[in-house]
Formats: C-alpha cells, sequence, structure tokens
C-alpha cells in the first residue's frame, strides 16, 4: 500500500513489454501473462487522476480477451476505454470507437 504508485507502474510496463513481445512472437502464454498483471492493478488506478493509464489498461484487457476468444468480454472492455476517452480526448475516443465497431462486427 506504501509503494501503490510504483507496484502500478511497474505491473503496467510488465504488460506492456509482455503485450509487444506477444505481436512479435505470438506465444499465447504471454496473453495470460499480460492479463495478470493488468488485473493485478486495474482497480487501484483512478480514471478521473490517471485517465490515460485507466483507458489504456481496459484497451489491453480488451485485446487479452479478444485473442481468448471472449468477444463479450473484448466489448464491454473496449467500451470502458471509449467511455473514458470521450470524456477528454476526442481524437482517441474516435479512434477507440473505430477499434470497438470492428470487434463488434467480427
Amino acid at each position: 500500500e506504501d509503494f501503490l504508485d510504483s507496484f502500478i507502474r511497474i505491473n503496467y510496463e510488465l504488460a506492456t513489454a509482455k503485450r509487444e513481445l506477444f505481436f512479435i512472437v505470438g506465444e499465447e502464454q504471454l496473453i495470460n501473462e499480460i492479463k495478470e498483471h493488468i488485473e493485478s492493478i486495474i482497480d487501484d488506478v483512478d480514471s478521473k487522476k490517471k485517465p490515460y493509464t485507466y483507458l489504456t489498461l481496459h484497451f489491453f484487457l480488451g485485446e487479452v480477451y479478444f485473442y481468448l476468444k471472449d468477444k463479450e468480454n473484448a466489448i464491454k472492455e473496449y467500451e470502458i476505454s471509449y467511455n473514458t476517452a470521450v470524456n477528454f480526448d476526442k481524437e482517441l475516443a474516435s479512434n477507440l470507437l473505430e477499434v470497438l465497431n470492428k470487434i463488434k462486427e467480427i
């Protein structure tokens, strides 16, 4: 609890690095590791104080669910990401909406 910001940052960076590695090597185990890192911190990130971190974590979790073939939860996470962006970054929200709509079409 005393080092919550550091814990969040470390797990965020680990999730990001493993996500990039997944896209390079395609090892399915990395998906589960990304999910674990995100789930360990997502509830501790304040959507108002750190909106980009918050929406990025939900976007990444949406990707995880997509690759796990769980479309329903993927859409839910992408919607959280989009709804967060709408409040402060219209261009980002527009891009996220495109992704969300593509996932819904699949």
